[in-house]
């Protein structure tokens, strides 16, 4: 029986393999200007969602307001809002927050952003390991995103525009110092339109910052809205299943005897 039971278990490993590995995304990092903690409006200090430090206003500019991205006159009949509004960020503004959650190899940290149209001035929004940042800066090189990292500027052909885009930024590979390379993947999807993504170096283990600079001149406001990052979960792998495929045949040559 023991015999049995141990070919079974390696039918079981064999056969196994070939289910694939299944995995979910788990939230792991949330929040948008429709969140209880901006009914008042949006300053520095207020912190919605979770797995995020407080709103911080390094310079003291202000010009930090709850609106909507339709202010930008989005031509889509979907906006970046959630409930009818984003957060607002005037031009000459600077605003950051601290990332909380573990947004390490593997995790994605997405943001809507609507730039509008730039004529006169560039937005950006960064992100901080403990070594390094990477931006994406929005009207800048004949009024494109593009993608900065320590290998250089990277244009993505998409204009900056008034229906929004979606942000992402992926630890690839982690380097805990300057001796080993990491890398980092960033992507701008615009509305309605495919992403488009670069792979380049950087340096650090994980997200910790987040900073966003409203532009200057007379260009529109800087819309901003649902911060999220979320990291793979996997559930019960091949060896799970094949040693339940093993035994499964296992009972089914006991009850054949």
């Amino acid at each position: 029986m023991k015999s049995n039971l141990s070919i079974c278990l390696v039918l079981g490993v064999l056969f196994g393999g070939f289910v694939p590995p299944q995995t979910n995304a788990a939230v792991i990092l949330y929040d948008s200007a429709s969140q209880p903690a901006y009914a008042d409006g949006w300053q520095a200090g207020d912190n919605g969602g979770s797995g995020l430090g407080p709103w911080q206003d390094p310079l003291s500019i202000g010009g930090m307001f709850i609106g909507s991205a339709v202010g930008n006159g989005s031509t889509q009949p979907q906006t970046i809002d959630t409930a009818g509004v984003s957060w607002e960020l005037l031009p000459g503004s600077f605003v950051q927050r601290s990332i909380l959650a573990p947004v390490g190899v593997g995790s994605t940290l997405s943001i809507s952003y609507d730039s509008g149209i730039r004529a006169e001035s560039f937005t950006s929004v960064s992100v901080f390991s403990d070594f390094t940042s990477a931006t994406v800066n929005a009207g800048i090189d004949g009024g494109q995103y593009t993608l900065q990292t320590l290998d250089g500027r990277f244009g993505t052909g998409v204009l900056a525009n008034e229906n929004g885009v979606i942000l992402k930024f992926t630890i690839l590979e982690a380097s805990d110092d300057f001796s080993t390379e990491g890398r980092i993947r960033m992507s701008v999807t615009p509305s309605g339109g495919s992403e488009i993504a670069i792979e380049q170096r950087f340096y650090g283990n994980a997200l910790t910052r987040i900073r966003f600079q409203g532009g200057s001149g007379s260009d529109p406001a800087v819309y901003i809205n649902e911060i999220t990052a979320v990291t793979a979960v996997p559930e019960p792998g091949h060896i799970s299943v094949a040693i339940a495929l093993g035994l499964a045949v296992f009972g089914v040559v006991r009850w054949r005897k």
